[in-house]
């Protein structure tokens, strides 16, 4: 009876490897495919453009000729973050399960949030969704930032609109639960911690923008150099953020948020 036991714990071991060395796998393929994906549209920026634009950029044009729906380009040295950034106002979530030539992608694309303005002016505050992934795609890499001794190698984030190259610095990292306001009223779990963070888009001068400064200090994982003041733009980057990282069971985020220099 002992070495039947031992038998099947051993058959179960070998499935359990099976499997996972198939996720392994599976991941390193996507992946992979994600990347030379992503390097053939890079690859564009090279290229330039006949498009009679002047306000776009040169390297942008032909990709703005491609997909209309490009507003920027973003870039953090040290990671694989090199993606064009989207954004639809019609369809908000549009490129959410889309990459940029408009097919069904599960990775998606970097999109801007459809109450920001990017062109030709930019809000106070624009808000970038990405993916977490299980590979190297996506705004996996910003978990990186969770470390104040990796802050301090990669304080830059490179955003440029298709009409302005910009450099930004990074001035907060922190976790938040970003349940709906609604929910939470109906659970009676509203709490002076309670920000909505992703709805501070426009600079008031008032009360509105001290708390949104206020909780940002606050929430932060450390202190960072740089400091926000009113006439600064913001990005402020967020993609989901697993238990495992945030220790929030259901939506957590995390929240990368940096002032352009």
């Amino acid at each position: 009876k002992r070495q039947k036991i031992i038998y099947i714990l051993l058959f179960v071991t070998v499935i359990v490897m099976f499997l996972s060395g198939n996720s392994l796998l599976r991941i390193y393929i996507e992946d992979k495919i994600a990347e030379q994906y992503w390097n053939s549209i890079a690859s564009k920026k090279e290229i330039g453009g006949v498009l009679n634009d002047d306000t776009i950029l040169n390297e942008y044009k032909t990709l703005y000729e491609e997909n209309s729906d490009i507003v920027g380009w973003i870039t953090i040295e040290g990671t694989k973050i090199d993606y064009p950034v989207m954004q639809n106002k019609e369809f908000p979530e549009y490129y959410l399960r889309r990459n940029f030539d408009k097919e069904y992608d599960s990775l998606g694309t970097p999109f801007v949030d459809y109450r920001c303005d990017v062109l030709p002016e930019q809000s106070f505050n624009t808000i970038i969704y990405s993916h977490y992934t299980s590979g190297d795609s996506g705004f996996r890499w910003l978990f990186n930032y969770e470390a104040e001794s990796w802050y301090k190698k990669h304080k830059i984030i490179q955003f440029d609109t298709i009409q302005e190259k910009g450099n930004y610095e990074v001035i907060a990292v922190f976790y938040y639960d970003v349940t709906d306001v609604t929910l939470r009223e109906e659970k009676d779990e509203i709490t002076e911690d309670f920000y909505e963070f992703y709805n501070y888009i426009e600079m008031d001068s008032g009360d509105g923008y001290r708390k949104f400064v206020q909780k940002i200090k606050e929430k932060r994982l450390y202190e960072t150099e740089a400091e926000i003041k009113m006439t600064d733009n913001l990005i402020t980057l967020i993609c989901c953020a697993p238990e495992v990282y945030s220790g929030i069971k259901e939506n957590g985020r995390l929240i990368v948020i940096a002032k352009k220099i």
